[in-house]
């Protein structure tokens, strides 16, 4: 009989206590199961019994080992479903197209924005910096993949650079330095035959290398719609799936070093990647130095979204643009071009705040042709209004102030 405690008590602790240890809160839960596995077979015997070389009764026998497997392969199911299956997460510069079943992707030891355990990046104020980070699921997949980043901080200094939600229209960007995509992938069957975008000759140096597969087409705002890819976002076995992030540098920051810390949970694992973010002691300039041309319709949008809402979904895309220094080209001559000047120099959006909430908010501020003082100022400004004044008044009586103060709410 102790032969067979000890048999009983030695698959416990070897078969199952050795590996999910850590799931069954110690020591304690481990006492139960024996206890409760045990205590029939020991209730068996009594006495002088326990002392003789009596055989176990088989039925009690197979009773307790029947309990031990279902409670064995119970925990192995339990262990199995909290364990998020990764194979890898790592990280690469904003330059790379890593395709979903990439998985031996020279990046991944080391590249520009990577050293192998932490992510780096550099610029200089008032510029964007992207980087990728690839997650790497293995033979399971995981059910619920979620990557956040909640600021920087500088090193040795009081400057940060703090995550807000994205708002439901994700182009509204003003007050979030830092911005967080899911990649939505293509599966590219057959290369292109348009031969105006580059010869189809196989040995011209503009035709791709590899032109089908599985490719990183669409960056997707984080709040979109769960399964439409928004978080959190499931991973096919043995695939990528990677996560773009953008930080802006504000024109304001200190030089230095940021340091921060990229939280990816995947099934309730976090794997944690420290982020080090070298600030230059520059700023870039308002106006691009070279001009970036895209060819863009406006009625794009609702031939793609399948909608009938050219207007919003145009200046959406605009502000998207003009956010990533570049502007779009379209059917605009020179006679049009000025009354749209507003979907080029972000004024397209202008809020009223009072105490936190927005109170008003509207587009294309204008002057009216029809009002006498607007005609005349007409005659030296444009149409579209880009600069005004602050006018504070009273209804009935004069009003004195003693000091008036703009607060900077949001860049």
């Amino acid at each position: 009989m102790i032969q067979y405690c000890c048999i009983i008590h030695g698959v416990i602790n070897k078969i199952i206590f050795s590996r999910f240890f850590a799931f069954l809160a110690g020591k304690f839960f481990r006492s139960l199961i024996f206890q409760i596995i045990l205590t029939p077979v020991l209730h068996t015997f009594s006495g002088d019994t326990m002392n003789n070389n009596t055989c176990i009764d088989s039925s009690v026998l197979k009773l307790s080992m029947s309990i031990c497997l279902v409670l064995f392969f119970v925990i192995f199911h339990a262990a199995q479903e909290s364990n998020a299956d990764i194979n890898a997460v790592w990280v690469c510069n904003d330059g790379e197209k890593i395709e979903q079943n990439d998985l031996d992707n020279p990046n991944m030891a080391f590249n520009s924005a990577w050293d192998g355990s932490k992510a780096n990046i550099f610029g200089g104020r008032n510029e964007i910096l992207a980087f990728q980070v690839i997650v790497e699921a293995g033979g399971r997949g995981i059910n619920s993949l979620t990557v956040s980043l909640s600021g920087l901080k500088q090193k040795g200094g009081a400057s940060r650079i703090i995550y807000t939600p994205p708002a439901k229209d994700p182009t509204l960007y003003t007050g979030r330095p830092i911005q967080i995509y899911t990649v939505n992938y293509m599966n590219v069957t057959k290369r292109t035959s348009a031969d105006w975008f580059y010869p189809l000759k196989d040995s011209h140096p503009a035709v791709p290398s590899d032109p089908v597969g599985l490719k990183p087409v669409q960056l997707i705002p984080e709040n979109a719609a769960p399964g439409k890819g928004g978080f959190p976002l499931q991973v096919k076995p043995s695939m990528n799936q990677a996560v773009w992030i953008e930080i802006y540098t504000d024109k304001n920051l200190s030089a230095g070093l940021y340091e921060g810390v990229i939280d990816v949970d995947a099934d309730g694992e976090i794997r944690r990647i420290p982020l080090e973010l070298e600030l230059f002691d520059f700023t870039l300039p308002d106006t691009n130095s070279i001009d970036a041309m895209i060819y863009y319709e406006s009625g794009q949008p609702d031939m793609y979204h399948g909608t009938n809402n050219t207007n919003v979904l145009d200046r959406a895309y605009h502000r998207f643009a003009h956010r990533n220094r570049v502007e779009f080209v379209s059917s605009y001559n020179e006679t049009t071009a000025p009354k749209h000047i507003d979907l080029f120099n972000g004024n397209d959006l202008i809020k009223h705040i009072i105490n936190s909430q927005v109170v008003m908010q509207y587009t294309q501020p204008q002057l009216d042709e029809r009002d006498r003082d607007a005609k005349e100022l007409l005659k030296t400004q444009d149409l579209m209004i880009s600069e005004g004044y602050f006018s504070l008044q009273a209804k009935s009586h004069p009003v004195e102030f003693r000091k008036v103060q703009i607060k900077l709410l949001e860049k």
